[in-house]
């Protein structure tokens, strides 16, 4: 649980696509948990803003992935800080699986919390959020300034999606 005293940043919904056995094989995100017939594979394709957590300090647009080679993605995308954040900051992220855009239910239960993010930011470079947080236009320091900003064809080598 957070403490009171700490602002919720942003709650992010990450949508797992599961593709039948029928589905296209070759789908722009990130390939997890492949099975050699397909039937079981979940690709990651977007992360953005929970539906109903639309006035949060930080709104995540739409986060875009798309696959470049066997472990080389591409992410792209914008969000807004609406308001000035000097105080501890958390977020958590919600991850979903979904049919299509309308049509999700809970992937993992509870949302996972990732803690304070001015500390993240600062160690950032050993993560892959981190590499893609780097290409951030203008980059992202704490305190958080309100504004937009931009991550721009972000490179990321994800090995574990081998």
């Amino acid at each position: 649980m957070f403490r009171t005293s700490t602002s919720l940043f942003m709650v992010a919904a990450v949508h797992l696509i599961v593709i039948q056995p029928s589905g296209q094989y070759f789908f722009n995100g990130i390939k997890s948990g492949l099975d050699e017939d397909l039937k079981n594979s979940l690709f990651l394709s977007h992360i953005g803003q929970c539906r109903w957590q639309q006035d949060l300090s930080v709104f995540l647009g739409d986060m875009r992935i798309v696959q470049r080679s066997n472990t080389q993605y591409v992410v792209s995308g914008v969000f807004v800080v609406r308001r000035n954040l000097t105080g501890p900051i958390a977020t958590a992220v919600k991850i979903e699986i979904c049919q299509n855009e309308t049509h999700c239910r809970p992937f993992v239960e509870p949302p996972v919390a990732v803690g304070d993010v001015c500390d993240f930011l600062r160690h950032k470079q050993n993560t892959s959020l981190g590499a893609i947080l780097s290409y951030g236009i203008p980059p992202l320091v704490c305190p958080l300034q309100k504004g937009l900003y931009r991550v721009n064809d972000a490179l990321v080598d994800y090995k574990p999606f081998r």
